[in-house]
């Protein structure tokens, strides 16, 4: 059977848009300000599953990971597919079950934070240790812009005067 180049061009096609889409369909999104997002990963040279995290910000932004519910993994980061390094050196024997936050704010959890500006992401990463697998999470926070701030504190300066001279009148 003789296949035209109609034919060939047509299976081409279907095959460039099914691939990219399927690898799409296994992305964890990550909504900015939606809170923590919570992976799972296996053991030491693993990737994380279900990656990347792909989000996109429209100003400055902070993505924070970290390891929850027993501590002692560590992760290297991949932002757009270039390494920014390890998380933090955990240290075993801590266990958070899965209050990201508190994983995040403790100190023998393994996290890393990272600034980044407006722009679309990627974020994968590989386990560098663990001996059992487990599971993280992630999350993307938007950055007030400058002059955000400006106006509030200007905001908060008003309903301060405001009070003072209300305080004065009485």
């Amino acid at each position: 059977m003789h296949i035209s180049g109609i034919h060939k061009v047509f299976v081409a096609a279907v095959v460039a848009v099914a691939l990219p889409a399927a690898s799409a369909s296994a992305a964890i999104p990550l909504t900015v300000n939606g809170g923590w997002q919570a992976f799972n990963f296996g053991s030491a040279g693993s990737a994380i599953e279900n990656e990347p995290f792909i989000f996109t910000l429209t100003g400055p932004g902070v993505f924070k990971i970290t390891d929850a519910f027993l501590s002692g993994d560590q992760f290297e980061i991949f932002i757009n597919g270039v390494s920014h390094g390890l998380t933090s050196v955990p240290v075993a024997g801590s266990n958070v079950s899965d209050d990201y936050a508190a994983a995040f704010a403790s100190p023998a959890f393994s996290s890393a934070s990272y600034q980044l500006g407006a722009g679309a992401y990627s974020v994968t990463g590989i386990v560098t240790l663990s001996s059992r697998g487990g599971g993280g999470g992630a999350e993307v926070v938007a950055v007030p812009e400058p002059a955000t701030w400006a106006m509030l504190i200007a905001g908060f300066g008003m309903v301060g005067a405001g009070l003072r001279r209300r305080a004065a009148l009485a």
